[in-house]
């Protein structure tokens, strides 16, 4: 009895050194600015293979658990993070293991700079805003932005990760620093559903390439 204890205890040991708690991979934290919110998206890949199970991951914010999600979880959207003394934010995201259970080491670590506003000041990192939501979105997303500069032509292109042009849309304003919205319901050129996954779109001003963002339509 006391051998069979012996050998019980040496095998739960045993998993726990040996366990591997890997850490998610290649976070990427997507940050836009429209008066008055800074948004920001995080996207994130499945850590290594290892031997405990999978379970959730936690988001840190400011070196402070801000959220959890479930394992098939790979994106979390925040409004307005809280920053630092000097107005920056810090992202990474860990995850969590059972049998045995622990926390990995963190991911890498993305910093953010804050937008601060105010109404006769707005300090902006691009000359053009773009964001959509929901993000992630199940059947249809809206796209909104503004911009600093005059445009007439907005043109808003949609790609999948293979780098194909899925869906373009095109927009006409009169005026800058004035929001506009469009709405893309998830269908191709041709009216088709498209495949559940990530998409990459760009906002096009006059022919001029003015910002970049990612979004992920889910089953």
């Amino acid at each position: 009895m006391k051998k069979l204890i012996f050998i019980l205890i040496f095998l739960f040991i045993s998993s726990v050194v040996y366990a591997q708690f890997n850490p998610p991979q290649n976070l990427v934290v997507d940050h836009y600015y429209i008066y008055p919110c800074n948004y920001f998206y995080l996207y994130w890949e499945p850590p290594e293979p290892g031997v405990p199970d999978l379970v959730n991951y936690n988001i840190y914010v400011n070196w402070e658990v801000y959220g959890t999600v479930p394992e098939n979880t790979l994106t979390f959207s925040i409004d307005d993070a809280p920053c630092d003394s000097l107005g920056y934010v810090h992202f990474y995201i860990t995850a969590l293991y059972e049998n045995p259970e622990g926390e990995s080491t963190p991911s890498n670590i993305v910093t953010c700079e804050m937008a601060l506003s105010s109404k006769n000041n707005i300090i902006t990192f691009e000359s053009a805003i773009i964001g959509n939501f929901p993000n992630p979105f199940r059947s249809s997303t809206t796209f909104s932005f503004s911009s600093k500069e005059p445009f007439q032509n907005v043109e808003l292109k949609i790609y999948n990760i293979k780098g194909q042009l899925v869906r373009e849309l095109h927009i006409v304003s009169p005026s800058p620093n004035l929001p506009v919205s469009v709405t893309w319901d998830g269908k191709d050129k041709y009216g088709h559903k498209v495949a559940p996954g990530v998409y990459l779109y760009q906002l096009r001003i006059d022919g001029e390439q003015k910002a970049e963002r990612k979004c992920l339509l889910i089953e």
